[in-house]
């Protein structure tokens, strides 16, 4: 299985992220305790998501990365269930055709 390239989230993504959560402190949108926590989870972010979701949508990026991976696995997953239902009905079929005796 390849592993999609995750975009990173770069340091002058962070300092926005953190500067919009500051501004947003200053105006009293949010509480120092809020923003404390919210500017810790912005350092901890790796990628662009993550970003996103630390910040609370004040920067990165909403979409994932991984989103061809997860549709791979699940198209994988349902194509494994449709095997195993025709190989069910299959052998049912064939028990079913067998003579008893």
């Amino acid at each position: 299985m390849s592993r999609a390239k995750m975009p990173m989230a770069d340091p002058e993504q962070i300092r926005a992220a953190v500067q919009a959560i500051e501004a947003d402190l200053n105006a009293g949108r949010i509480g120092p305790d809020e923003a404390h926590r919210r500017i810790l989870a912005c350092g901890r972010a790796v990628t662009s998501r993550d970003l996103w979701k630390a910040s609370a949508g004040r920067a990165g990026s909403p979409r994932r990365s991984d989103w061809a991976d997860i549709r791979r696995t699940v198209i994988g997953l349902v194509g494994l269930l449709v095997m195993v239902a025709l190989g069910i009905w299959l052998v049912t079929w064939l028990l079913a055709q067998a003579p008893t005796g």
